[in-house]
């Protein structure tokens, strides 16, 4: 946790926007479809990512390796 504390800072605080809950509903849709699930805080999260060509960074890469075009794991 005090990790994070120090790295908190150096990050930018971005509001969802409208877009982001369309696209991410259709983005679980598609996925649905595919018969992968995903819940809607991580297609948000996904989504937001994309638009901002952001990577998304977690200790679960295969979770969002359909969803984002960037994905790192800073744990591993």
């Amino acid at each position: 946790m005090n990790r994070f504390k120090q790295v908190l800072p150096s990050f930018e605080y971005v509001e969802l926007i409208r877009e982001d809950w369309e696209k991410a509903g259709n983005l679980r849709g598609q996925l649905m479809k595919e018969g992968k699930k995903i819940g809607i805080p991580d297609a948000l999260i996904a989504d937001q990512a994309n638009r901002l060509t952001a990577t998304v960074v977690t200790d679960n890469v295969d979770h969002f390796k359909d969803t984002a075009n960037s994905v790192e794991n800073w744990i591993r």
